[in-house]
């Protein structure tokens, strides 16, 4: 059943931007490429693999369709790695102005559009604001907003977030891809 031990007692619960709905462990076997096992904290994306599948395999397709929001994690594979360098983006649904987007820059999260978000109360609760700032590595329960604190820090990531979901609606509009030649 759901609730908040299925999360570890972190906010929200599967199919929400909350922690409780983003933390899961990630489990990479290879043993061509991974001589020995470790366990790294870095936060990945689903969004990683397709970057790291073209790293790993010396790919790089001529009309690959540019940008790719995600990252090579061969470094972290490697051991190589111990910071991520680019921001991992979330939204609820990006067909509906308004959704409830997240932006994860290490070691901090911004929530965008929260109040109508799924699981907002979730396992832990807290008010829900237009706009909210955690430092997940320190509370990742998500409790302590501290977007009054860090004005400068919720503008650049708002405006990274917004960059990011008008990269994705120009994606699927067809804008990223190239047009047919005329024949």
């Amino acid at each position: 059943a759901a609730g908040p031990k299925s999360t570890g007692n972190l906010r929200g619960s599967k199919g929400t931007l909350w922690e409780g709905g983003l933390r899961v462990p990630g489990i990479v076997e290879w043993p061509a490429r991974i001589a020995k096992s470790f366990v790294s904290d870095l936060p990945c994306s689903t969004l990683d693999i397709y970057p790291t599948v073209l790293a790993a395999t010396g790919t790089v397709a001529e009309k690959q369709i540019q940008p790719l929001d995600g990252i090579n994690l061969l470094p972290l594979i490697e051991q190589k790695m111990d910071t991520r360098g680019k921001a991992i983006p979330f939204v609820a649904q990006i067909n509906r102005p308004g959704a409830h987007a997240a932006l994860l820059d290490w070691p901090y999260k911004l929530h965008t559009d929260a109040s109508g978000a799924r699981g907002k109360k979730g396992a832990v609760g807290g008010e829900v604001k237009p706009v909210l700032l955690f430092d997940v590595a320190k509370d990742p329960n998500e409790t302590t907003d501290l977007s009054a604190q860090q004005p400068e820090r919720v503008a650049k990531m708002t405006a990274a977030l917004a960059a990011w979901k008008s990269s994705v609606t120009k994606s699927l509009a067809g804008e990223d891809y190239a047009k047919p030649s005329a024949k």
